[in-house]
């Protein structure tokens, strides 16, 4: 597999991701999340919607990547990001969470609703990892719900539970285990870099 090089361009990097490359896919995730993060923030207080709404944008591409047609990613981000949000501010009471409006949301919808989840309901994904989450084992379970919702790292976990780091990291590796494994029931291709999506935080 030809190796996708850090500075390569938008062109380069979506035709490799049309074809399935996931070091191509990669290499634009963490490209752009921190971007996307910080945009998303602009907008809502609460850090997971901001997450979810990023979530959603990069499932979207890679699951959709033989319809889509990106030339420029950076546009592409811009107006997806637009389409979550003006999404999330109608599709829920939000008035607590927001802190800046764009007069020009409702005026891009138009051009964005092209970008939704036509094929693919995100939402139901994620309800179907949260039946897998809470099929594991008491502790396990435990500790991923503390690693992965509330934000805690690895040494955290290990402190608030009185147990080693070692520990927690062998029960964290056991709960992604086996979510990519059940996942890949309900999401049969690709189910790896979906899972590394929706959970895309690591903790040390």
């Amino acid at each position: 597999m030809k190796l996708i090089i850090p500075d390569a361009n938008d062109e380069v990097l979506w035709t490799a991701i049309k074809n399935g490359s996931e070091l191509a896919f990669k290499e634009v995730f963490d490209r752009y999340l921190p971007i996307l993060l910080a945009t998303a923030r602009r907008y809502f207080k609460d850090e997971a919607t901001c997450e979810n709404l990023v979530q959603d944008i990069f499932l979207n591409i890679w699951l959709r990547r033989a319809h889509l047609d990106i030339r420029d990613f950076k546009s592409y981000f811009t107006a997806s990001m637009r389409y979550q949000v003006y999404k999330e501010l109608q599709g829920k009471n939000a008035k607590n969470q927001i802190f800046y409006t764009d007069e020009s949301l409702e005026n891009n919808i138009a051009h964005q609703s092209n970008e939704g989840e036509e094929n693919f309901n995100v939402s139901d994904l994620k309800k179907q990892i949260d039946i897998y989450v809470y099929a594991l084992p008491k502790r396990c379970r435990e500790i991923f719900l503390l690693s992965r919702h509330e934000h805690l790292s690895n040494s955290e976990i290990a402190s608030k539970l009185s147990i080693s780091k070692r520990s927690v990291e062998n029960q964290i590796t056991s709960a992604l285990k086996y979510l990519r494994s059940n996942i890949g029931n309900y999401v049969p291709a690709n189910a790896t870099i979906i899972i590394s999506i929706i959970l895309h935080l690591s903790k040390d």
